[in-house]
């Protein structure tokens, strides 16, 4: 099981590396640069608004259909059509209460369109995620990680038509388009995915029954419940920010950080906890050692997190203007680094409380995402004014704060019920790698402080790997047995 996480991580990652970097640089700052941060802040506050009521399309099901079709792949056949069916009668629902919502905060014509172009974006990316989880959870992993890519790369081919060639000349960029693209080619891959589960399993679509439909809703609502008290710890603070301030660019300012953190979760946390549903929910069913692959994760993905914290946290400013934000300064600097620092927290949550809900404790993370999502709107609510600068620091600072109880609360509560947490050697390694990186970056600072990020992140990708090693994080002798191992099955 290890040796198929890391081939099917290892290929995961590699894909994405190639596709996503130049969706977040070539795309989505073009994008952002072209209609500036007051346009791109509200197009980020709609989105918000759409992602937190996300739930109304999942409903936990997502996540129920992973748990049982790892137990039973067979299953497929009977519980697809169901639902679909729930799926797309929640998406109606969807639709009425986020452009109601829409309506209630306010919001002019020309974006309440742009809300109900979002509204059908995140319909056809639910559809997405959900024909996905049955093509993970029957383990074709490689074929779950190339849908992975697909919108991507439909929206950058045709985006990249409307940012780049003569037609924007006589045609300027509209907000609108990123959306109404960014829809189309998700319901593209939708349309293809859908196609797929239905040839790799026979589904019976006179199963379809609304008695079998109420019991499956019904199994799913805690589910329901976690996924939309996360998506508004998450999200809520960007819509207070859009509010509460009286300067619209801060919210546009916001989502530019933002967006480093979120393609740091999107290219790491997000697809490994894809592939450790799946393989948690099976490995526990069968009673196998589930444990060790949490540990191989955690001292895997922890100590690059942390090498990408110190470095966007050093040299923030560097980064954003490497990103060629324009009206960029030093307190939009500090916005970076509190999200950033956000990152390994993320991670460890990704490993652990993926782990809690194959186990189905699914209950425990809802009570600690209630208690972050408390905390959050509490501390913004108290802290933000409407003319304060700095409001946008100040939202990314209490953003680590609730993280940080989120992740002592998820682990608490492994060892707890699991039985499983982060070994006090395994803590004290990566407190002495992160402490001996931050040193690392104070010298390279001191001594070579004009030099580009490039090389400075490559000088402390060297220092890292070096400790990585040095510390006993990964001994080399088991990691060139892993690579024998992998290379000679491929």
């Amino acid at each position: 099981m290890h040796k198929s996480f890391i081939q099917n991580i290892v290929f995961l990652i590699l894909i994405n590396l190639v596709v996503k970097p130049f969706w977040v640089l070539g795309i989505d700052r073009t994008v952002q640069n072209t209609v500036g941060h007051e346009a791109f802040g509200i197009y980020q506050a709609l989105l918000n608004v759409t992602i937190i009521f996300q739930i109304l399309l999942d409903f936990g099901l997502q996540a129920y259909n992973t748990r049982v079709l790892t137990k039973s792949p067979k299953a497929m056949s009977n519980l697809f059509p169901n639902l679909v069916v729930i799926k797309l009668l929640f998406a109606l629902v969807y639709m009425v209460i986020v452009l109601s919502s829409g309506a209630l905060l306010g919001y002019n014509s020309q974006s309440f369109i742009l809300l109900a172009t979002l509204c059908l974006m995140q319909i056809a990316a639910s559809l997405l995620l959900f024909f996905r989880s049955n093509i993970s959870s029957l383990q074709h992993f490689k074929t779950d990680s190339i849908f992975s890519i697909i919108d991507r790369m439909l929206a950058i081919g045709i985006l990249s038509f409307l940012l780049f060639s003569a037609f924007k000349v006589s045609h300027p960029f509209r907000i609108e388009w990123y959306a109404e693209v960014q829809a189309i080619a998700l319901l593209i891959s939708a349309a293809i995915a859908f196609y797929l589960c239905t040839r790799l399993a026979k589904i019976n679509w006179g199963y379809i029954n609304f008695k079998k439909i109420r019991i499956i809703i019904k199994q799913s609502l805690p589910y329901a419940l976690t996924i939309f008290l996360m998506a508004m710890y998450l999200r809520v603070d960007a819509i207070m920010l859009e509010k509460i301030s009286a300067d619209p660019s801060l919210t546009g300012k916001f989502a530019a950080s933002f967006r480093i953190l979120e393609v740091s979760n999107n290219m790491t946390g997000v697809l490994i906890a894809g592939l450790l549903l799946p393989m948690y929910a099976k490995m526990i069913a069968a009673k196998e050692d589930y444990k060790s692959l949490i540990r191989l994760v955690t001292k895997l993905l922890v100590p690059f997190s942390l090498l990408l914290m110190v470095v966007c946290c050093f040299w923030s400013l560097d980064i954003l203007n490497l990103f060629r934000y324009r009206d960029i300064n030093q307190n939009d600097s500090k916005i970076l680094f509190w999200l950033m620092a956000t990152f390994p927290l993320h991670c460890i949550n990704y490993i652990y409380s993926t782990a809690l809900t194959a186990n189905g404790n699914i209950k425990t993370i809802l009570y600690i995402s209630l208690a972050a999502l408390l905390l959050n709107i509490g501390l913004n609510y108290f802290m933000l004014q409407a003319e304060n600068p700095l409001n946008a620091v100040i939202v990314a600072r209490n953003a680590f704060i609730t993280l940080s109880t989120v992740t002592v609360l998820t682990l608490y509560f492994c060892k707890r019920h699991l039985n499983v947490s982060i070994s006090k050697k395994t803590f004290l390694q990566l407190s002495v790698f992160l402490l001996l990186l931050i040193t690392g970056a104070y010298l390279l600072n001191q001594y070579a402080g004009g030099l580009h990020i490039f090389y400075k992140s490559s000088v402390m990708s060297i220092v890292a790997v070096a400790l990585f090693f040095v510390l006993g994080l990964q001994p080399i002798r088991t990691l060139k047995a892993q690579l024998k191992k992998y290379f000679r099955s491929s």
